[in-house]
């Protein structure tokens, strides 16, 4: 047809090598290219995101869930700041940036680091590959500016930060690490 199709994966095994595209988290992917992925903030990635169009009498569909990761690890932890920011409203990602700047009014990079952070810190990215990510993305950061970002985040959240750790040896003591709905997803050894 001239036009590329990508497939989109969601629930693999550990084991299942056929499912190369999918999330181990089970988290919705794409693949073969990557459409959910396609940099904002550069203008190779806009430039790129204007060739995405659907076919004449098709349309795209475009799916926000609204940060629903960040609402979880926030409920399940009890963190009581981003609760409040989520039922009152807040852009989390800007309130993100105000505690880690401290500023009123954080600049759309400041935000961009805040948003950026929040995800990589749930997904256990840690200051080398938080780094890369910001500076790929065309905020210059090094390591250890990753680091202190990443340290102001931990002491403001500390019940998030005592949730990772209880998370991590418990599926570490196990060998998997559970859902709330108590579904095991198994760690290769």
């Amino acid at each position: 047809t001239g036009r590329i199709h990508p497939d989109f994966n969601q629930v693999r095994q550990v084991s299942d090598e056929e499912a190369w595209g999918a999330t181990a988290t089970g988290r919705l992917s794409s693949s073969g290219p990557n459409f959910q992925n396609v940099p904002a903030r550069t203008p190779e990635g806009r430039a790129v995101r204007s060739c995405i169009v659907a076919e004449s009498g098709h349309h795209l569909v475009s799916i926000d869930d609204s940060q629903i990761e960040l609402v979880l690890m926030a409920m399940d932890a009890g963190d009581d700041d981003m609760l409040a920011a989520f039922a009152a409203g807040a852009d989390i990602h800007t309130e993100t940036a105000k505690m880690l700047f401290g500023v009123d009014v954080p600049t759309p990079d400041q935000r961009f680091v805040g948003k950026t952070i929040n995800f990589a810190w749930g997904y256990g990215i840690r200051r080398n590959q938080l780094a890369r990510a910001l500076s790929t993305a065309g905020v210059p950061t090094t390591p250890q500016q990753a680091q202190v970002w990443l340290d102001r985040f931990e002491a403001r959240r500390p019940k998030l930060k005592a949730r990772w750790k209880e998370v991590v040896d418990e599926a570490t003591r196990l060998g998997y690490a559970t859902t709330f709905w108590g579904r095991r997803r198994y760690l290769p050894s």
